[in-house]
């Protein structure tokens, strides 16, 4: 296996600080496979794909990614929740497996992690997204705010797109807080942070729509001692 390092200061730094040597080679490399998948093409997917086969429990996750990598929009809160179910949601289960979880009701309280966790960094990088004219929030949202992605492109935060963003953190929220004390540690630690940057976006009147927000590594840090 290859080693693979993590950023100092990043999130994922601090919520590995109380991991194992073994635990946290094999969070990080499956992590890194995560990440580039998010990135890829869908020829580059199926590459991937083929390569990993001896990997069963991540192929799920490459379909899922495939198909989001064709996707502008989801048509509906229930195809964007199965998108992050098959995504995020089943890579935390996979990854508890390396924590040692093996009861169902702890990995499904991992499956709403990931699912927090990613749903946070999608609010994150919403102005990343809208570039490629692709956003994270289902066509039936914006129908409800009578919004479309012409309407977001144009980078103001109008009275309708804030309400959609309230929107967005409340639902958001409900995965953290059904789910904050049966997480394990690093994932807890994981959990907090991103509750903290999720907070600071409402905080600051959501200025996804042009810029990234982060948390600086010492309140990181602290967060990460705190838990």
């Amino acid at each position: 296996m290859h080693k693979h390092e993590v950023q100092e200061g990043s999130s994922l730094y601090y919520s590995l600080l109380f991991a194992d040597k073994t635990q946290r080679e094999n969070i990080l490399h499956y992590r890194a496979i995560y990440k580039k998948l998010k990135t890829l093409h869908p020829a580059a997917i199926e590459w991937w794909r083929n390569e990993i086969q001896k990997t069963p429990d991540l192929i799920s996750v490459f379909d899922a990614f495939a198909k989001d990598a064709e996707t502008h929009i989801y048509e509906d809160d229930s195809h964007l929740e199965a998108f992050y179910k098959n995504t995020a949601g089943a890579f935390e289960r996979i990854l508890g497996k390396y924590y040692g979880v093996t009861d169902s009701p702890t990995l499904h309280h991992l499956e709403k992690l990931g699912i927090f966790i990613e749903k946070v960094n999608h609010l994150r990088d919403f102005a990343k997204h809208l570039t490629k004219n692709k956003i994270y929030i289902s066509g039936q949202q914006l129908l409800k705010y009578r919004l479309n992605l012409y309407e977001l492109s144009r980078q103001q935060l109008t009275p309708d797109i804030q309400r959609l963003f309230e929107d967005n953190v409340a639902h958001t929220l409900t995965y953290y807080t059904t789910n904050k004390n049966k997480f394990i540690r690093p994932t807890h630690i994981l959990a907090n942070i991103q509750k903290a940057l999720l907070t600071e976006i409402q905080r600051s009147h959501f200025p996804v729509l042009t810029h990234h927000i982060s948390l600086t590594p010492l309140r990181k840090w602290w967060i990460a001692i705190r838990s």
